[in-house]
């Protein structure tokens, strides 16, 4: 009877230690993942923007479309990054410093939790998460805590994972937004444009230098005028030497003249139906 009653305590630090492990191979594989989704979304972005260089609207919606899911496969994947981040911290710090009953169950349910998400679309990694899931539990298991200590674990849970998964989605957000451009709109990339009210271009300049303001609002309309209001940076920058940071400026002097309408492309579709 003082045998079973002083039963050793399962090698909770040993568990962790192959929890922490493979939280690390399944983290390098998504890392993986998520480099060759985000070369194929930029190879997808500049074929798209070459499209609508083309006037191949058509074209540019596939690419636009096929950018779009990517987009969506790849949020989710860095969100499963640094989510596996997050875990392999707390099972690190549970390790070095003990664990009891209400530190590890809201673990094991951010486990469980990641493991249904990547479930659709990588489910080798989502197998290994249910792996680690269920050895943790079998040592919790072993360690027989009693019910009491469970209800007072089941309060923080919720709330923990809750806030675990809120703050992992708007900084994976952030980051997607400051390493990839966005996708076109529908098909309106090269932003289409119309003109002002006269429905001419004043002409008699000579722009003998594309640098200053005044020639090179000149340059700008004649470039538009000729591309039927269509806006291309790389003509501008081979043949005037401007950057895209000098035609924006000199886009907005003229749109507060009234010179140009500076309109999105669903808005240049309508205005060329109501025509």
């Amino acid at each position: 009877m003082l045998k079973n009653f002083f039963r050793r305590t399962p090698p909770l630090k040993d568990a962790l230690n192959e929890a922490i492990i493979s939280l690390g191979r399944q983290k390098r594989k998504l890392e993986i993942i998520d480099a060759k989704l985000k070369a194929r979304r930029n190879e997808l972005f500049r074929l798209c923007t070459s499209a609508l260089e083309k006037k191949s609207s058509e074209r540019a919606k596939i690419y636009a479309n096929e950018i779009a899911e990517i987009k969506k496969v790849q949020e989710k994947v860095s969100n499963g990054i640094l989510l596996l981040e997050q875990l392999t911290l707390r099972m690190e710090t549970l390790r070095e410093v003990g664990s009891t009953f209400a530190q590890l169950e809201p673990t094991l349910e951010a486990v469980r939790q990641v493991s249904d998400q990547l479930s659709e679309f990588i489910p080798e990694v989502s197998g290994e998460l249910m792996q680690i899931g269920s050895c943790l539990n079998s040592v919790m298991a072993e360690m027989r805590i009693p019910l009491s200590d469970l209800e007072v674990a089941a309060i923080s849970d919720t709330i923990e994972n809750e806030e675990i998964l809120d703050e992992a989605s708007a900084l994976i957000r952030g980051r997607l937004i400051e390493q990839l451009p966005e996708p076109p709109q529908e098909i309106g990339f090269a932003m289409p444009m119309q003109f002002g009210a006269e429905g001419h271009l004043n002409k008699g300049f000579s722009h003998s230098r594309a640098g200053s303001t005044k020639d090179g609002e000149e340059v700008l309309l004649e470039h538009l005028e000729r591309n039927e209001g269509v806006l291309d940076f790389r003509e501008l920058s081979s043949e005037f030497g401007m950057n895209e940071r000098q035609v924006t400026r000199l886009i907005e002097s003229l749109s507060k003249k009234g010179l140009i309408k500076i309109m999105t492309a669903s808005e240049a579709i309508a205005s060329d139906g109501d025509q």
